[in-house]
């Protein structure tokens, strides 16, 4: 079985490649990827980052953000302007190390599909694995709020605004992936 090599650390030779993993990439990987930017943003540490974000699944490749993300954003100054991309393992396993899935069955998704392609993804972790918080196992899934209404957007906004500020935080400190210590 053939492994990725993944990308170097910020400090030796460029941009930290972070992605964002949801199931169809219109609700929560690009909230996430919005989020992130605008953190590193406001922290001017966005040239530490590559960021993208991606689904698991092809439904909905080349259509923008769901309204519902888009307006939460907006409604705090955030853009979206994420088109929707299906996971490319070989490709993005060897441009991200460090790659967030929104919840469990995203994390599994990503690993089968390594395996599917020989590759070893680099390590998958959950985004609220990373909230700066002693989080119960049973609560690390970001719900897709896809079937509900706004409020739904809204709680899986603040989700990830908490989980997105500390990941900003801990990678831009360390200038590398914290899940390699």
């Amino acid at each position: 079985m053939a492994q990725s090599t993944p990308r170097p650390p910020t400090g030796s030779r460029g941009p930290l490649g972070v992605l964002f993993v949801c199931l169809g990439n219109i609700c929560r990987s690009p909230l996430a990827e919005g989020i992130f930017l605008s953190h590193a943003r406001a922290r001017r540490v966005s040239d530490l980052f590559d960021v993208d974000s991606c689904g698991t699944g092809g439904w909905h490749v080349g259509a923008p953000p769901d309204p519902r993300s888009i307006g939460v954003a907006a409604a705090r100054s955030i853009v979206l302007n994420h088109l929707a991309r299906r996971l490319d393992p070989p490709a993005d396993f060897r441009r991200f190390s460090v790659i967030l899935a929104m919840d469990r069955s995203n994390a599994r998704d990503i690993a089968a599909a390594g395996e599917t392609h020989g590759l070893v993804p680099p390590k998958i972790r959950l985004v609220l694995d990373r909230a700066g918080r002693q989080t119960p196992p049973h609560q690390l899934d970001v719900p897709d709020p896809y079937y509900g209404g706004a409020d739904g957007f809204e709680r899986v906004f603040e989700m990830l605004d908490t989980a997105c500020a500390a990941l900003v935080d801990e990678l831009a400190a360390d200038g590398r992936d914290p899940s390699n210590q």
